[in-house]
């Protein structure tokens, strides 16, 4: 119930309750004693004449609750209604909505409940607690109570000896409660817990506190922190003027930035500071295939969003350079303002201190071209006022709560106006028609319109529709679409290395057919293969956005297609890696298979003569076909149909030529 309550609305696998229960050493009889346990939870509330909140999934469990039926999600309203009170400048409103959440705790969270999977939720609502109560102390200081939290702050740092900003709250409070001594005494304390502990010293801006209160800088003065009405009081605790800049890492925002007005709102609303959930960091993932434009919109939607994370924003490009990821965390831990000498060694380490120098602070993450979820999880802050943008071209789906935009193809209209903005708007109205081909031919993708638009920039004397012309030629495509350091071939070059060996054999023998639509059975045929682990690889190039998928009309079985410039691309990789005996093979086993299938559909014979295909990859098809002949051969007609000109224009008037 724990687990299903701290996922809510969301499906949790049987295999993760299995390993919250049990963790290493799940008896043989797991997966029947959770169901026996869900039977007696929806019991229980079906015994008091309550509905059942509790959803069965193919994969797992859902616990189904409304808004305000958890007390963690009152909670988290609470507390964003707070925040967006503080930032109209009511302080002690603010402060009594922050009272009013952390009245909700009865205790510790989860009490009582062992096991990993549930220390590490009880870890994360404590965290929400904890910067709660920070928050709360933040503005009673602003509003001059500072004697009123000496108190709760010493209880506080002996229950967490090792929360750095709970020090400076108290110095603080001490300080302005003329106790300057006994403010010095708390730095000092603070710097042997570290120091003793973690073989560390506090960090620059507690050192430069213990400075300000030596000094007796004005900085640290009520009057200076008592925001005025119309804004916002000041995040930190003390800023001297003399402290590290926040960091501002942003490449430029792209002046050309075209449509995507959806992604971008929907983008922004997940980010916004005042949002509802705030019992985690928000984290957004830009996923979508090589040269779709990820990176500039999650760059337009950063610098969009400056103004609500204004502790500054930390930028990263990432690949699969082994041990980058703790290279950029190093790298961000010296732009949050720690000396190089004070960085553990280890990444654990490191990503704690990370989040501890995050904690509180509103900053923008953004990480691009990750590869997968291991490369973000350590650079994850653990505090909800921060928040993430991912770019990759993977789908990242274990990236729990994440708020995940899939940029589509740009239309014809958007099309036009990038490539009118690259090239000039009278040279696109000049050739109206044929620059309409160059953004179809183009794909709609962005990167091979920016190119394509860099190409008749640099040539000035060209013609739009020379260059069409020129990319009209298969053969010549991709080299057409490259200038400087932009290449669409090397793009999905990066893509297709990152495949394992079956994929990408799949990939090119795929790319041999002329089917737009293809169906899990073509990709069995093509490979020789059992559909299931066709269809295993398709996925995995749809997970790679090398192929599309689309659900089949009437909830039939998926349809895949290659986008043209994907399908061009495999196509010389085919005639590279593969000889012509092999393609030709490959096309010979899907023109068996149809004539095997329409055979058998039209109940002529269980074939059509020549040879028989390989039984793992008819019998399937053949199962549904058999149940309903009509329909089977409604859905699949378009590859039929598109294998029969491929044959006729091959000369293959049967599978035996």
């Amino acid at each position: 119930m724990a687990l299903l309550a701290l996922e809510a609305n969301r499906v949790v696998p049987m295999e993760r309750l299995i390993d919250a229960v049990w963790e290493d050493a799940p008896p043989s009889t797991a997966r029947g004693q959770v169901q026996i346990c869900l039977s007696s939870l929806r019991r229980t509330f079906t015994g008091r004449d309550l509905d059942s909140p509790f959803e069965t999934h193919h994969s797992g469990y859902l616990l189904r609750v409304a808004d305000g039926q958890l007390d963690v999600d009152v909670f988290g309203r609470l507390i964003a209604e707070a925040r967006s009170i503080a930032a109209s400048g009511d302080l002690a409103a603010a402060a009594e909505r922050l009272r009013a959440a952390l009245a909700l705790w009865g205790g510790p969270a989860l009490a009582g409940l062992p096991g990993r999977i549930v220390d590490a939720g009880r870890k994360r609502l404590e965290e929400l607690r904890t910067a709660a109560i920070e928050e709360r102390i933040r503005l009673d200081l602003a509003l001059g109570h500072h004697e009123e939290v000496i108190g709760e702050l010493i209880w506080l740092i002996e229950r967490d000896r090792l929360r750095e900003r709970l020090y400076a709250l108290l110095m603080v409070a001490l300080y302005r409660s003329g106790r300057q001594a006994e403010a010095l005494e708390i730095y000092h304390a603070a710097r042997t817990a570290f120091v003793d502990t973690l073989g560390i010293e506090p960090s620059d801006e507690l050192r430069r506190l213990e400075q300000g209160i030596l000094l007796g800088d004005p900085e640290l003065d009520l009057s200076t922190h008592r925001a005025p009405t119309h804004r916002a009081p000041t995040h930190r605790v003390y800023r001297p003027a003399a402290s590290r800049p926040a960091p501002h890492q942003l490449p430029s925002d792209t002046a050309d930035f075209i449509g995507r007005a959806d992604d971008v709102a929907a983008a922004c609303a997940a980010l916004a500071p005042g949002r509802v959930d705030v019992r985690a960091v928000p984290v957004v993932c830009v996923t979508g295939r090589a040269g779709i434009g990820k990176s500039a919109l999650a760059i337009h939607v950063a610098h969009r969003m400056l103004a609500g994370y204004p502790d500054g924003q930390l930028y990263a490009s990432l690949d699969a350079t082994p041990g980058l990821t703790q290279q950029v965390l190093r790298r961000f831990l010296r732009d949050l303002g720690v000396d190089r000498a004070e960085i553990p060694g280890g990444i654990d380490e490191q990503a704690h201190l990370y989040r501890s120098r995050l904690a509180g602070r509103r900053v923008l993450v953004v990480l691009d071209g990750v590869i997968d979820e291991s490369q973000v999880q350590p650079l994850l802050p653990g505090s909800g006022s921060c928040g993430v943008l991912v770019t990759s071209r993977s789908a990242l789906v274990a990236l729990p709560g994440a708020h995940h935009i899939r940029p589509r193809l740009l239309g014809s209209a958007d099309g036009l106006r990038l490539l009118g903005r690259i090239i000039g708007r009278q040279r696109v109205d000049a050739e109206a028609s044929t620059a309409a081909g160059l953004v179809a031919l183009c794909g709609g993708l962005p990167l091979a319109l920016r190119i394509a638009g860099a190409r008749l920039t640099a040539r000035e004397h060209w013609g739009i529709g020379q260059l069409l012309a020129r990319m009209r030629d298969d053969r010549r495509l991709l080299d057409e679409l490259e200038h400087g350091s932009l290449s669409v071939r090397l793009s999905l070059a990066g893509s297709y290395r990152a495949l394992p060996d079956g994929t990408r054999r799949l990939l090119r023998r795929l790319a041999l057919l002329d089917c737009v639509q293809l169906p899990a059975w073509v990709a069995a045929a093509v490979l020789d293969t059992e559909p299931a682990v066709a269809e295993d690889l398709l996925e995995q190039l749809a997970d790679a956005q090398l192929v599309e998928a689309d659900r089949a009309p009437g909830g039939g079985q998926p349809l895949y297609r290659l986008p043209a410039l994907v399908r061009v691309f495999a196509l010389e990789r085919a005639e590279v890696e593969d000889t012509a005996a092999v393609r030709e093979q490959s096309l010979r086993r899907v023109w068996a298979t149809c004539l095997y299938l329409t055979g058998t559909a039209s109940r002529h014979a269980d074939g059509a003569g020549g040879d028989v295909p390989s039984p793992m990859v008819v019998d399937a098809a053949v199962d549904r076909l058999r149940a309903d002949p009509v329909s089977w051969l409604t859905a699949e007609l378009p590859t039929l149909m598109a294998a029969v000109h491929q044959a006729a224009r091959l000369g293959w008037p049967d599978p035996t030529g």
